[in-house]
């Protein structure tokens, strides 16, 4: 298990994962991330589009579980849950 925390995202400083930090996109909308298990940026603010997400950062839960199959080739495919702020693994 693994539980977030809200940071704020400074040059220089390694995101870890349960770490949940906002972002401005370049159409200037604002972004809640979170870092995945295996290290992969998760996009909360347009999950919504695709999963059930509800409360607040950092204690969001995402129904139903989040499938990420690693496609990019830079990460690991993980598959697991996140329920009130903690990861656990599928």
């Amino acid at each position: 298990m693994i539980k977030c925390r809200l940071v704020e995202r400074k040059e220089g400083i390694k995101l870890q994962p349960g770490d949940m930090f906002y972002k401005e996109n370049d159409k200037g909308e604002i972004h809640l991330i979170v870092i995945l298990p295996n290290r992969a940026n998760f996009n909360l603010t347009t999950a919504k589009r695709l999963w059930d997400v509800s409360g607040e950062a950092p204690k969001i839960t995402v129904n139903p579980s989040i499938q990420y199959n690693g496609e990019s080739g830079l990460y690991k495919p993980w598959h697991g849950f996140l329920k009130d702020g903690v990861f656990s693994d599928a």
